[in-house]
């Protein structure tokens, strides 16, 4: 149960978390790097704790940030910058 949970919050926090980065970034790009290093530095963080308590629950708290942060990337690319569109 609290592997499911943790799981859970863990991926709704960086959900969350690349959402706001990503409309940060386009707006302006030094609030968006700074908002990028604080959801990191938390994201490192619930790794560590991940890992203390199993190997399972870190792999997969990894595995997720990692696919997190390369579709974020993606729709970054992909998509022109709110600036641009206006």
């Amino acid at each position: 149960m609290y592997f499911a949970v943790a799981v859970l919050f863990h991926l709704l926090y960086l959900a969350l978390g690349l959402a706001i980065f990503k409309s940060l970034f386009h707006r302006n790009r030094r609030n968006g790097i700074i908002v990028l290093v604080v959801i990191s530095s938390a994201a490192v963080y619930q790794l560590t704790v991940g890992y203390s308590h199993s190997l399972v629950l870190g792999m997969t708290l990894t595995v997720t940030t990692v696919a997190m942060g390369i579709i974020t990337y993606v729709m970054t690319k992909r998509n022109p910058s709110f600036s641009e569109a206006m």
